[in-house]
């Protein structure tokens, strides 16, 4: 699982993430709902109001998100931010019936890929992984 701060981190170093904008413990794993919220909150801009982009108005790409919450909203607009490969922060495709799961935690490699896809940074296959658990 993701811990917290190593999100936290990873957000902070790269995109200029704010500790105050967040409320999560440093030892915490990190649940979907709040790594989509973080997300949002780095490219969007924390105070800004998701229902001010058409996409907050999409129908829900998860059958567990068809409110009408700020946090509902925010992760509808990243379901569908897609660069030119097609795919979005929080994939759907393939999965009409897809659950987003709010509360689960998240790995290390949907945090990854998510984070990635949101900022539309290619993968980098040179060189080796520094981690054990990752083919190299």
């Amino acid at each position: 699982m993701v811990k917290f701060t190593t999100l936290f981190l990873l957000l902070f170093l790269n995109f200029g993430y704010s500790f105050a904008q967040c409320s999560g413990a440093p030892d915490d794993d990190i649940c979907r709902g709040l790594l989509g919220g973080l997300i949002y909150n780095n490219l969007y801009g924390v105070s800004e109001n998701p229902f001010n982009y058409q996409a907050a108005f999409y129908p829900s790409p998860f059958i567990d998100l068809q409110g009408n919450q700020d946090l509902e909203a925010e992760l509808r607009i990243l379901s569908f931010l897609q660069y030119d490969n097609g795919l979005s922060v929080f994939d759907f495709s393939n999965k009409p019936s897809y659950c987003f799961k709010l509360e689960e935690d998240v790995s290390r490699i949907e945090a990854t890929v998510a984070i990635m896809e949101a900022w539309n940074i290619p993968p980098d296959y040179s060189g080796s992984s520094p981690f054990d658990d990752i083919d190299n």
